[in-house]
Protein backbone atom coordinates (compact mmCIF):
# COMPACT_ATOMS: atom_id res chain seq x y z
CA UNK A 1 0.00 0.00 0.00
CA UNK A 2 1.28 3.11 -1.07
CA UNK A 3 2.37 5.67 2.13
CA UNK A 4 -0.08 8.16 3.49
CA UNK A 5 -2.87 5.79 1.88
CA UNK A 6 -5.34 3.76 4.36
CA UNK A 7 -7.48 0.68 3.81
CA UNK A 8 -10.58 2.63 5.33
CA UNK A 9 -11.43 6.58 5.47
CA UNK A 10 -9.57 8.25 8.58
CA UNK A 11 -10.77 11.35 10.29
CA UNK A 12 -8.66 13.90 9.81
CA UNK A 13 -9.68 16.57 12.15
CA UNK A 14 -10.31 19.36 9.47
CA UNK A 15 -6.47 19.28 8.44
CA UNK A 16 -5.88 18.60 4.53
CA UNK A 17 -2.74 17.31 3.53
CA UNK A 18 -2.10 17.73 -0.08
CA UNK A 19 -0.79 14.90 -1.69
CA UNK A 20 0.68 16.62 -4.39
CA UNK A 21 4.09 18.88 -3.58
CA UNK A 22 2.87 22.17 -2.74
CA UNK A 23 6.68 23.47 -3.35
CA UNK A 24 6.42 22.85 -7.22
CA UNK A 25 2.46 22.94 -7.51
CA UNK A 26 1.03 25.94 -5.32
CA UNK A 27 -1.89 27.63 -6.09
CA UNK A 28 -0.05 30.42 -7.32
CA UNK A 29 2.11 28.34 -9.83
CA UNK A 30 -1.19 27.12 -11.04
CA UNK A 31 -2.07 30.94 -11.80
CA UNK A 32 1.05 31.55 -13.44
CA UNK A 33 0.58 28.71 -15.95
CA UNK A 34 -2.96 29.29 -16.63
CA UNK A 35 -1.75 32.60 -17.45
CA UNK A 36 0.48 32.17 -19.18
CA UNK A 37 -0.73 29.40 -21.50
CA UNK A 38 -4.60 30.91 -21.89
CA UNK A 39 -5.66 27.39 -23.11
CA UNK A 40 -4.95 25.96 -20.14
CA UNK A 41 -8.25 25.50 -18.07
CA UNK A 42 -7.74 25.13 -14.52
CA UNK A 43 -11.19 25.28 -12.98
CA UNK A 44 -13.30 22.72 -10.42
CA UNK A 45 -16.23 22.30 -12.46
CA UNK A 46 -17.56 19.67 -10.12
CA UNK A 47 -17.52 22.76 -7.12
CA UNK A 48 -19.77 24.68 -9.54
CA UNK A 49 -21.64 21.38 -10.55
CA UNK A 50 -22.97 22.53 -6.54
CA UNK A 51 -22.34 25.85 -6.48
CA UNK A 52 -24.25 27.03 -9.76
CA UNK A 53 -28.08 25.29 -9.33
CA UNK A 54 -27.68 26.66 -5.32
CA UNK A 55 -26.71 30.76 -6.81
CA UNK A 56 -30.04 30.36 -9.43
CA UNK A 57 -32.38 29.15 -7.05
CA UNK A 58 -31.37 31.26 -3.98
CA UNK A 59 -29.55 34.36 -5.40
CA UNK A 60 -32.41 36.27 -4.84
CA UNK A 61 -31.73 35.54 -0.79
CA UNK A 62 -27.95 35.61 -0.86
CA UNK A 63 -26.33 38.94 0.35
CA UNK A 64 -22.85 38.03 -0.16
CA UNK A 65 -20.49 35.60 -1.72
CA UNK A 66 -17.22 34.22 0.10
CA UNK A 67 -15.15 33.07 -2.06
CA UNK A 68 -11.65 31.88 -0.29
CA UNK A 69 -9.37 34.48 -1.81
CA UNK A 70 -7.16 33.81 1.40
CA UNK A 71 -5.96 30.21 -0.03
CA UNK A 72 -3.84 31.31 -2.88
CA UNK A 73 -0.31 31.09 -2.51
CA UNK A 74 1.92 34.17 -1.22
CA UNK A 75 3.31 34.52 -4.59
CA UNK A 76 -0.28 35.97 -5.51
CA UNK A 77 0.24 39.13 -6.74
CA UNK A 78 -2.60 42.26 -7.02
CA UNK A 79 -2.92 41.40 -11.09
CA UNK A 80 -3.56 38.22 -10.51
CA UNK A 81 -6.17 38.37 -7.06
CA UNK A 82 -7.87 40.49 -9.67
CA UNK A 83 -7.67 38.14 -12.18
CA UNK A 84 -8.94 35.43 -9.15
CA UNK A 85 -11.80 37.99 -7.87
CA UNK A 86 -13.20 38.45 -11.97
CA UNK A 87 -13.34 34.73 -12.43
CA UNK A 88 -15.71 34.26 -9.61
CA UNK A 89 -17.40 37.19 -10.36
CA UNK A 90 -18.46 35.81 -13.34
CA UNK A 91 -19.70 32.38 -11.84
CA UNK A 92 -22.20 34.36 -9.59
CA UNK A 93 -23.78 37.17 -12.51
CA UNK A 94 -24.88 39.96 -9.70
CA UNK A 95 -23.43 39.31 -6.99
CA UNK A 96 -21.88 40.48 -4.43
CA UNK A 97 -18.32 38.73 -3.59
CA UNK A 98 -16.58 39.68 -0.93
CA UNK A 99 -12.35 39.97 -1.67
CA UNK A 100 -11.12 38.28 1.51
CA UNK A 101 -7.87 37.50 3.19
CA UNK A 102 -6.70 35.52 6.27
CA UNK A 103 -4.73 36.81 9.69
CA UNK A 104 -2.36 34.76 11.64
CA UNK A 105 -0.37 32.26 10.25
CA UNK A 106 -0.50 32.32 6.87
CA UNK A 107 2.91 30.39 5.84
CA UNK A 108 2.82 29.90 1.91
CA UNK A 109 -0.62 31.71 1.77
CA UNK A 110 -1.53 34.95 0.47
CA UNK A 111 -0.59 37.41 3.17
CA UNK A 112 -2.80 39.84 4.80
CA UNK A 113 -0.59 42.84 2.65
CA UNK A 114 -1.20 40.95 -0.17
CA UNK A 115 -4.90 40.83 0.52
CA UNK A 116 -5.58 44.71 1.61
CA UNK A 117 -3.57 45.45 -1.69
CA UNK A 118 -5.92 43.39 -3.50
CA UNK A 119 -8.83 45.15 -2.33
CA UNK A 120 -7.42 48.24 -2.68
CA UNK A 121 -7.38 47.70 -6.23
CA UNK A 122 -10.66 46.13 -6.68
CA UNK A 123 -11.76 49.34 -4.88
CA UNK A 124 -10.09 51.39 -7.63
CA UNK A 125 -11.73 49.41 -10.02
CA UNK A 126 -15.15 49.98 -7.98
CA UNK A 127 -15.58 46.34 -7.77
CA UNK A 128 -15.70 46.51 -3.74
CA UNK A 129 -18.62 45.01 -2.57
CA UNK A 130 -16.98 44.22 1.07
CA UNK A 131 -14.28 41.96 2.59
CA UNK A 132 -14.18 38.96 4.24
CA UNK A 133 -11.12 38.24 7.20
CA UNK A 134 -10.80 34.89 8.72
CA UNK A 135 -10.26 35.20 11.40
CA UNK A 136 -11.01 37.56 14.58
CA UNK A 137 -9.49 34.94 16.77
CA UNK A 138 -6.17 34.66 14.85
CA UNK A 139 -5.98 38.66 14.47
CA UNK A 140 -5.84 38.87 18.12
CA UNK A 141 -3.27 36.04 18.46
CA UNK A 142 -0.72 37.36 16.42
CA UNK A 143 1.79 39.93 16.72
CA UNK A 144 -0.04 42.96 15.15
CA UNK A 145 -3.30 42.47 16.51
CA UNK A 146 -6.02 43.91 14.43
CA UNK A 147 -4.05 45.98 11.97
CA UNK A 148 -5.69 44.59 9.35
CA UNK A 149 -9.39 44.19 10.38
CA UNK A 150 -9.17 48.21 11.04
CA UNK A 151 -7.23 48.81 7.91
CA UNK A 152 -10.23 46.71 5.92
CA UNK A 153 -13.12 48.91 7.64
CA UNK A 154 -11.39 51.70 6.53
CA UNK A 155 -11.35 50.71 3.20
CA UNK A 156 -15.08 50.11 3.23
CA UNK A 157 -16.09 53.34 5.26
CA UNK A 158 -13.92 55.17 3.10
CA UNK A 159 -15.74 53.70 -0.25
Amino acid sequence: MPVEQHPKPVPTNGVFSPFWDMGNLSPAVVAAIKAAYPNVAVKDPVVQEYYQPLWRKYSGVIDYVNFKFYGYGANTDVPTYVMFYDDQSVNYPCGKVLASFKTGDVTGLLSPDQGISGAKELQRQNKLPGLFIWSADSSKKSSYGFKYDTEAQQIIANH
